[in-house]
């Protein structure tokens, strides 16, 4: 398995309710990964798995315990351990999609090859076509399986031992997924629920087992990722690869498509549309021609760019026609056409500027076509340079509810309360005998409803971005020094906050540092897992007719 394939492993690490915000924003930051133990609910119960459980019989059931599916060292998996490695080698591709694309998650894999309803045993991966999707997933859930028992081993070699904290994460798991099958899936205990989610033979015994090896596995790897050390000569020759690489950057972007230019045309009795190399010529020349106009003029903002697009006579009768607004798109991954990315990060670029990229596809026989344009107008960029910063905070939270266009809205009366508490406790730190950072945290430790609360509201590490829009602008503004303090709303509620100071490490460097930790730890876990006896064996009695809903 490929380092950058074992990096999924790493999830962000849990927040205060203050950056619930920060979860969806630390993938698009690229920074701050850490391997955690990830806990999969199946919130889709599929009928037909349900009455499999039904008709599941003992000897099948025997044999899934019975037949070993992977040995890794001395640990000898069945299928029924395996198959919670398959569930959430699947959840993960589910979440990613998900994520990316929310409800039209299903639409968007289908398009890559993959139906949401269909059998994974039933349908072609489109790269490996020799192989189903369910021969796919049962590769990773191996691979999956192969690094964290070489993990767990090293660890139990070691002497590792999870933390108190660790330890809990695995019984609240248990605990959560308990009353979620009582209480909204209809389930009397966590048994049936497991089987529905993992497969007939899954048990509250065997999951609990299989959340304790990963949790001690991960935990190892944390361990490892912590330990690890590099300095400012580390940092500065990492970027010599790629400086731009951790520079971010603000623009607007905007897609002309050849096909949309496309008339004439001759149906056939299918319906569908053929056109004439003609028609094909002229729609080509048209888009060019929009798109070279697009990128000759002089444009003072994104609405005077907007404003141009609108006007094309190909958006006539649009409403919506204008540019996207791509904000803190790091030089590396966030931007994956290289001569996009290149125009991006020369010295010279101005607030204004317009380049014109070409969308380019090859035929069967390597013969590229131009499909489109991407009209791109440089807003701003960052070497990313600012010093990450430590702040304390209160959080009052205030009760809310919806307005008629799903809007989130605080209740009066909470809001009301809260304002008043929160300039209560400002008043009490001014005139208490010391304004320091540590009289704040009693404050905060003691009427702070953050999780933050425990740290004596003290959040670490601070990069651009990372909070909620109104936090952040407080904790970098340019004139921020170290003892302020102020009120400041969010969608969570009123923050009485205290300016702690900078660190050390700048936001670059701790990407950066990120990223050489991940390789560093991914390298470590592939050396382990070769290292490993693994020896894959029946593997045929795996849960894989199923499908993704």
């Amino acid at each position: 398995m490929s380092a950058s394939s074992k990096k999924k492993l790493r999830k962000e690490q849990n927040a205060a309710a203050l950056t619930e915000k920060q979860l969806k924003e630390q993938k698009d930051a690229k920074s701050l990964k850490r391997y955690t133990l990830t806990f999969v609910v199946c919130m889709v119960l599929i009928v037909a798995l349900g009455l499999g459980i039904v008709l599941y019989n003992p000897v099948d059931r025997l044999l899934d315990n019975k037949t070993i599916a992977l040995t890794v060292g001395n640990n000898k998996l069945n299928t029924t351990m395996m198959n919670y490695f398959l569930a959430d080698a699947i959840e993960e591709v589910r979440a990613e999609y998900q994520e990316a694309y929310g409800d039209y998650a299903f639409i968007y894999a289908g398009m890559n090859g993959l139906d949401y309803y269909a059998s994974l045993d039933d349908q072609k991966h489109p790269e490996q076509t020799e192989k189903t999707w369910g021969q796919v997933f049962v590769e990773q859930a191996i691979s999956d399986a192969t690094d964290i028992y070489a993990l767990y081993d090293a660890a139990v070699k070691a002497g590792h031992k999870m933390t108190e904290d660790e330890e809990t994460a695995v019984l609240s798991n248990i605990n959560t997924m308990t009353a979620y099958a009582i209480y909204y899936a209809g389930y009397e205990d966590l048994d049936p629920y497991l089987r529905a989610c993992y497969g007939p033979t899954a048990s509250k015994e065997t999951y609990t087992e299989y959340l304790n090896v990963k949790a001690l596995a991960q935990s190892f790897s944390n361990a490892y990722f912590d330990g690890l050390e590099y300095t400012d000569e580390d940092y500065r020759e990492h970027e010599k690869k790629d400086f731009f690489y951790y520079s971010s950057y603000n623009f607007s972007a905007y897609d002309i498509i050849v096909s949309d230019y496309r008339q004439g045309g001759t149906k056939d009795e299918d319906g569908n549309t053929t056109y004439s190399d003609e028609e094909i010529a002229a729609a080509q020349a048209a888009a060019k021609a929009d798109a070279e106009a697009l990128s000759k003029g002089t444009y003072t903002d994104s609405a005077a760019l907007d404003k141009a697009i609108a006007a094309l006579n190909i958006n006539k009768d649009k409403e919506d026609a204008k540019s996207t607004l791509y904000t803190k798109q790091f030089g590396g991954e966030m931007i994956a056409d290289e001569d996009i990315r290149e125009w991006l990060s020369e010295k010279d670029r101005k607030t204004g500027d317009i380049g014109l990229f070409p969308q380019t596809t090859k035929d069967k026989d390597d013969k590229e076509t131009i499909t489109g344009y991407t009209v791109i107008m440089f807003q701003s960029g960052t070497d990313n340079l600012m010093k990450l910063v430590n702040v304390r905070h209160i959080l009052l939270k205030v009760d809310s509810t919806t307005d008629k266009d799903g809007n989130k809205v605080f209740k009066e009366e909470s809001k009301k309360n809260a304002e008043a508490k929160a300039n209560e406790l400002l008043e009490k730190f001014k005139n208490g005998e010391a304004q320091t950072a540590e009289a704040f945290g009693k404050l905060a430790k003691e009427h702070s409803d953050d999780g933050s609360a425990k740290e004596n509201g003290l959040i670490e590490e601070i990069y651009p971005g990372m909070t909620v829009e109104a936090f952040d602008n407080w904790c970098f503004d340019t004139n921020r020094k170290v003892g302020d303090t102020d009120i400041i709303t969010t969608e969570y509620g009123y923050h009485v906050m205290y300016f702690d100071g900078f660190c050390d490490i700048s936001y670059r460097d701790k990407l950066i540092d990120s990223d050489l930790r991940d390789d560093a730890t991914a390298a470590w876990i592939e050396e382990l897992a070769k290292a490993a006896e693994v020896v894959v064996g029946n593997v045929s009695r795996m849960n894989t007719d199923r499908t993704m809903a």
